[in-house]
């Protein structure tokens, strides 16, 4: 269970980056958010499975969801992020808000 956690972490932190990466085009922007936005989602899914079958590790899935949405919100509030950008990161604050309605 712990290294499937720590995949995520790994991919999380590629993402994030790609994200943050002023020099990056705008649809490479994109996409990692839209993976970012699966990640996070995904882990809502699968956190929803391991409760009923009462797993541990579910706060960790949430902790992976929960540090997607506040570093796509540090993120997207760079001045120089393309507004495409910055309404994709909005989307995917939504998105994930809505599959986990426990993300203060």
């Amino acid at each position: 269970g712990m290294r499937r956690g720590g995949e995520a972490r790994r991919a999380t932190e590629v993402l994030l980056a790609q994200v943050r990466d002023m020099s990056a085009d705008v649809h490479v922007q994109s996409i990692a958010l839209s993976a970012l936005e699966a990640l996070a989602c995904s882990a809502a899914l699968a956190a929803t499975i391991l409760a009923e079958n009462k797993e541990s590790s579910e706060e960790a899935l949430e902790a992976v969801a929960t540090k997607i949405a506040r570093e796509v919100i540090e993120a997207a509030s760079a001045p120089d992020l393309p507004s495409r950008v910055v309404e994709r990161a909005l989307l995917l604050l939504l998105r994930v808000g809505a599959a986990w309605p426990s993300i203060p």
